[in-house]
């Protein structure tokens, strides 16, 4: 091969395949919705906001020490964190991403649902961010725009785990506590386009170029 052709082969090969990229996520809430439907999105399941972050440096820094006041309450954080496993796993599937980081759920607690779910993907093989557009056949999707229809996917499918779940109503002056029992989480939007027009993914071009 002729280096003037190498140079341009390794220029390309180094562009596609090291050089990882960074995604800002925004998933915006549609607002209140009644069981199984509420809960929204959330990193954190009641097990993560009970951490007190006074005794353990570990902690979440949105955890409170505090479980779900309510065994609804409880289920409705459940439903939420089961909705997040949701999008990592759609958001892993033709690759995983390296990192998820600055994870806010803003406006949330161990009783109170998120407004926006907010957070950071980096893809260390951005090339591979690419899937079939199932609303035009033979049209297919790459970048922020795979991105956003994977998330979709995720939040327009109902649910159902098993889920160790907090319960906080009292038999005998005790607390239940964590019970297992079978969880149902349903979709928060009716279809891929609806789901779409509350997802927002940008591109962060002034960390694209940092190679690994």
């Amino acid at each position: 091969m002729p280096a003037t052709d190498y140079q341009e082969y390794l220029k390309r090969f180094t562009s596609d395949t090291f050089y990882p990229q960074h995604y800002v996520v925004v998933i915006t809430s549609p607002g209140a919705l009644s069981s199984p439907a509420d809960g929204f999105v959330d990193d954190l399941n009641a097990e993560g906001y009970a951490v007190d972050g006074s005794l353990d440096p570990t902690a979440n820094p949105r955890s409170t020490g505090n479980f779900p006041s309510t065994e609804n309450l409880s289920l409705a954080k459940e439903r939420a964190n089961m909705r997040w496993e949701e999008i990592l796993i759609q958001l892993s599937s033709v690759i995983q991403p390296d990192l998820q980081f600055n994870l806010n759920a803003a406006g949330a607690d161990e009783d109170s649902e998120a407004t926006t779910m907010e957070f950071v993907l980096k893809y260390d093989r951005p090339e591979y961010l690419k899937t079939a557009d199932e609303s035009n056949p033979g049209v297919f999707l790459y970048g922020d725009d795979a991105i956003t229809r994977f998330i979709a996917r995720a939040l327009i499918v109902d649910l159902s785990r098993n889920r160790l779940v907090y319960n906080p109503t009292t038999v005998n002056g005790n607390s239940q506590g964590p019970i297992i029992t079978t969880v149902e989480a349903d979709k928060i939007f009716a279809n891929i386009s609806a789901a779409e027009s509350n997802i927002s993914v940008t591109l962060l071009t002034q960390v694209s170029d940092t190679a690994l």
